[in-house]
């Protein structure tokens, strides 16, 4: 129901609201050791959501042979990090009832790095907002209430700063990518440094 939406997206909106007001360059929340693979089952499994459904693409089968990879970062930062994105998404992006919105989450492992790629297949960024801004502070938030008048859509950022930071504060780091032309166009791109260097994504241990 349209209402149950709008109950959805004020909750989220509220819940955001407080994470803004908190924000202290990580809650001096401390490192961890943990699979992102299971982060993201364990994220999707917990926050399900009347607007849209989550498409996980997940990397090759992780065995007992070559085991995990892992990550060193604070669990509960990349929490404040999934929901930001997920946030301005359901507020910015998915502004049609009628249409079936998804969150594509995908993750793939590099090198020595992992890239967890955040997109959906809402609202392409307003073609006066420049792709940097969104991680400006104030910048798309400020660009978003001049330009309201077109009906709000647009994507403006919400908490785009605060992503950038704490990526920053824990050893990783944030991207944002615009493909207006794409059926996902608005995609985060966050990096992580592997923990376990030896892990061979060709072979084993």
């Amino acid at each position: 129901k349209v209402s149950a939406i709008y109950d959805q997206i004020d909750s989220i909106v509220k819940t955001l609201m407080e994470q803004v007001n908190k924000f202290d360059r990580g809650y001096h929340l401390q490192k961890e050791r943990f699979a992102l693979s299971e982060f993201i089952e364990d994220y999707i499994t917990n926050n399900p959501s009347t607007i849209f459904e989550y498409d996980y693409i997940s990397p090759l089968e992780e065995d007992d042979e070559k085991g995990c990879v892992y990550v060193d970062f604070a669990k509960g930062a990349l929490k404040i990090i999934f929901d930001n994105i997920v946030s301005n998404a359901c507020c910015h992006g998915f502004n049609e009832c009628d249409k079936n919105y998804i969150i594509r989450i995908g993750l793939a492992y590099l090198t020595d790095k992992c890239v967890v790629d955040i997109s959906n297949n809402g609202a392409t960024l307003h073609h006066g907002l420049d792709p940097k801004s969104v991680f400006v502070y104030g910048e798309s938030s400020k660009f978003a209430v001049n330009t309201s008048k077109d009906g709000g859509h647009q994507h403006c950022g919400i908490g785009g700063y605060e992503v950038k930071q704490l990526m920053r504060e824990f050893g990783g780091s944030a991207e944002f990518i615009s493909n207006p032309s794409d059926e996902y166009p608005i995609t985060y791109r966050l990096t992580f440094k592997i923990a376990n260097p030896n892990f061979d994504i060709n072979g084993d241990v």
